[in-house]
């Protein structure tokens, strides 16, 4: 009687304290065509600015603010004050439609917000859309268009110069950047612990810098560590004419200055496409150190012309007197000025094995002058290179037609080719990225955040909406009537898409407005 008198106190203060502790999360609905903004915030009687409807979250988290489809353009409807989840209950801020959401106020994450998810919308202003001083926040299958015309500003900005603050634990997933504006789409700037994964960026002019020196580009890791780029495309895009004295440094940078503060290390670039980008594919600078930058499975190919220095642009380039050390393996590179280099250093290395370096017009890889560093590379396929010479003497180097010999897609190594077997130890030479990289919705240093999953990447995830909202600026290049992102990657060596990873094709967009680019 007594075991069982016990066994019921037990109970009872086990349902009392499951009841103190639990988070009792409720749901809000904002609608900017209701008249006016009285609401109770239910589906039926929803209130009308996002302001409003973030107010009424709780500091508990577990909150859901859902908008109803429309375009948010009041100053109430600006999205830079929140109230913060809690760990493990996150306030979501979603789109009740993908796509069905246009905010033109932008979004300003600061003042140590923390907690927070924004799914399903789209971000339309020449504002800076920023993350500062804020840590876990998770940013899913938005969109991000524009930016300001001028000055030292991006589409979208990480971090702060504050002393003290911090940006960290933060997750971009299933996005894109785009759109006139904005020195760069996409800055990673003094933070830790951030991953992007499966992002598209394309930048598409619109930035004035007339008598300028600052580069302008696509993304960039500035003064940032612990970054992960997995199954990031950058994509169709290249340098404004009409800013003269400006340096376009192309795809993605890695950099550290010191003026700056802070460092740059352990980065990790996987599974990575630059396509159709004129200017270097990766460059890793700055006068500070930059160290253990690792390039795995990725692919830079099929670049323009470049005004890239005299020597063109390179897949990998490393410069500037800081010292900086870079391993790249199962690398596709093709049909760029040059493949690897290193010059203006401070006797940094780069590692390069298990990659193809195919129609470079000027060099494979670089000589380095004295000082500079030293490029070692090995089991690497040499092809159809200009002065091919200059990796075929390294260990393990190959010279046959990887085209002819495994090499259909830039995406993938066929199996039971060649290259699946030439490379160190009888492994793989050049690039596969058919798998998602990452389990979706982890953050850095969560279980699987940065594991080969077995979910397949292609077609790529909300293609058709990318596809639309691209079109809507410029129809050039995979964003052309009837294309899709899957089929013009895929299509790069001519040879059409294997019918499990084709997507279906497009109509032609209406309405489109064109920009000066190629």
């Amino acid at each position: 009687m007594t075991n069982l008198r016990n066994l019921l106190v037990s109970l009872l203060y086990t349902s009392i304290i499951l009841a103190t502790t639990s988070v009792y999360s409720a749901t809000y609905y904002v609608d900017t065509n209701s008249p006016n903004d009285n609401g109770a915030g239910s589906s039926s009687d929803p209130v009308k600015y996002i302001g409003t409807g973030i107010s009424m979250m709780s500091s508990s988290g577990g909150d859901t603010l859902i908008i109803k489809n429309g375009t948010y353009s009041s100053s109430q409807d600006s999205m830079s004050s929140f109230v913060s989840g809690t760990t493990g209950n996150y306030n979501i801020i979603k789109a009740e439609n993908d796509s069905g959401v246009i905010v033109t106020r932008g979004l300003s994450i600061n003042n140590m917000a923390h907690h927070l998810q924004f799914e399903g919308l789209k971000f339309v202003s020449n504002n800076q859309n920023s993350i500062s001083n804020a840590h876990h926040i998770k940013i899913l299958r938005s969109a991000f268009e524009g930016g300001p015309l001028s000055g030292n500003n991006y589409t979208f900005g990480m971090g702060t110069n504050n002393p003290g603050e911090s940006t960290e634990y933060i997750l971009i997933e299933d996005s894109w950047f785009y759109g006139p504006g904005g020195r760069q789409n996409l800055l990673i700037y003094k933070s830790n612990k951030v991953v992007i994964r499966r992002v598209v960026l394309r930048h598409d002019l619109g930035w004035s810098n007339v008598g300028k020196t600052d580069p302008e580009g696509v993304g960039t890791i500035y003064n940032s560590n612990n970054v992960e780029l997995q199954n990031v495309i950058v994509i169709d895009s290249s340098h404004n004419p009409a800013n003269t004295g400006s340096e376009w440094v192309g795809g993605f940078t890695v950099v550290n200055n010191v003026s700056s503060g802070g460092t740059c290390k352990d980065n990790n670039i996987t599974g990575t496409i630059v396509l159709n980008v004129e200017g270097n594919g990766f460059e890793v600078g700055g006068d500070g150190q930059v160290l253990n930058i690792q390039f795995n499975d990725s692919i830079v190919w099929w670049s323009p012309p470049s005004s890239v220095g005299a020597g063109g642009a390179s897949a990998i380039s490393m410069n500037n007197p800081g010292y900086k050390t870079v391993t790249a393996t199962n690398m596709t590179i093709g049909n760029i000025a040059s493949g690897v280099a290193l010059w203006g250093g401070n006797n940094s290395n780069i590692t390069l094995k298990n990659s193809i370096l195919y129609g470079m017009n000027s060099f494979p890889i670089g000589t380095p002058s004295s000082g500079d560093g030293t490029i070692t590379h090995s089991y690497n396929n040499c092809s159809n290179n200009a002065n091919n010479n200059t990796c075929t003497s390294a260990t393990g180097t190959v010279t046959f037609d990887p085209t002819a010999n495994g090499l259909s897609h830039i995406t993938r190594i066929e199996n039971g080719t060649t290259l699946m077997t030439a490379g160190q130890s009888g492994g793989r030479i050049g690039a596969i990225i058919t798998n998602k990289v990452g389990v979706s919705g982890t953050l850095w240093g969560d279980a699987g955040y940065n594991t080969i999953t077995n979910n397949p990447l292609w077609p790529w995830p909300n293609e058709s909406r990318i596809h639309d909202d691209m079109s809507s600026i410029s129809n050039r290049g995979f964003s052309a009537p009837g294309q899709t992102l899957t089929n013009y990657i895929w299509s790069a060596l001519g040879n059409a898409p294997p019918s499990n990873i084709a997507s279906i094709q497009l109509p032609a967009p209406k309405n489109i407005k064109y920009t000066k680019n190629k």
